[in-house]
């Protein structure tokens, strides 16, 4: 049904549609505490998209994981701009722990396993999907890939490094068992509430400095690429959460020095920071 709309309906009144679903999801939330103290205030990404050493590095890392997947500039999931942008980015922020939520083919897991590599093999990263990602009828088989992404975790030599969870974000946020994280990439439930729930959970597991970076943040609600299609939820949640707390912040990611999709350099990747 949802494809069928898409096909019929322009895409201001599937913007329409989306808008006022997040709005309404967003009403029903209860506040939650968000602990913005472990906020970084800032985050030079021009000194880690500029660094020759991890320029070299990514470089290399893009050619084996091309030579893996077979599939390396392909869009489903995470386009291989944002792919590029999040290696770059746990390179040289040089995170030990790591959480995913949502792992889908599994291409952002792998970059940043690649990019963890860089640093040293005692790094660990938690990637969290509502679906086994790695079952035989799971979203890797439906994108033509010849392997999971556990399999193609193992032809990188890291799959020791990475945890495949199956449950829900929210759920495995408050579990009493887990350790906190350096670095945390939320790209699961992209509707509002499904986010403000996400980052507040987020807040309270991340270690003191430690970064929150978020995928499909539309600043102002406008779109950012040339097909006008906007993804709402994140960015209503970002707002709520600053309407809450006067310290929260969220820089977005900008223009990137590097191709997306659409022939496009911006991003749709923002980093939750606190304000000075």
């Amino acid at each position: 049904m949802k494809a069928l709309l898409k096909s019929i309906l322009p895409q201001s009144a599937i913007n329409a549609r989306r808008m006022l679903r997040d709005k309404r999801g967003l009403m029903g939330v209860h506040p939650l505490d968000v602990n913005t103290d472990v906020f970084p205030t800032e985050i030079d990404i021009d000194q880690y998209f500029a660094d020759p050493k991890i320029d070299k590095s990514w470089n290399d890392a893009h050619s084996i994981i091309s030579h893996v997947t077979g599939a390396e500039n392909r869009f489903d999931g995470v386009n291989p701009g944002d792919r590029q942008a999040i290696y770059k980015l746990i390179a040289g922020l040089k995170p030990k722990s790591i959480l995913e939520i949502g792992t889908h083919i599994g291409f952002s897991t792998l970059h940043m396993a690649m990019a963890a590599k860089t640093y040293g093999d005692d790094f660990k990263i938690t990637t969290v999907d509502i679906e086994d990602v790695n079952a035989p009828n799971a979203a890797w088989s439906h994108c033509g890939l010849q392997d999971s992404p556990w399999a193609l975790a193992e032809d990188l030599n890291c799959a020791w490094n990475i945890e495949f969870v199956k449950s829900d974000a929210q759920s495995f946020m408050v579990r009493k068992d887990i350790e906190k994280f350096d670095f945390i990439f939320l790209d699961g439930d992209h509707s509002s509430a499904g986010v403000y729930n996400e980052i507040a959970l987020a807040s309270q597991i991340l270690n003191d400095g430690g970064v929150i970076l978020l995928h499909d943040y539309y600043p102002n609600a406008a779109p950012l690429f040339p097909d006008g299609s906007i993804i709402y939820g994140p960015y209503y949640a970002g707002e709520r959460l600053r309407s809450e707390n006067p310290t929260f912040d969220i820089m977005p990611l900008g223009d990137l020095p590097w191709q997306t999709k659409q022939q496009s350099h911006k991003t749709s990747l923002a980093a939750v920071l606190k304000t000075k």
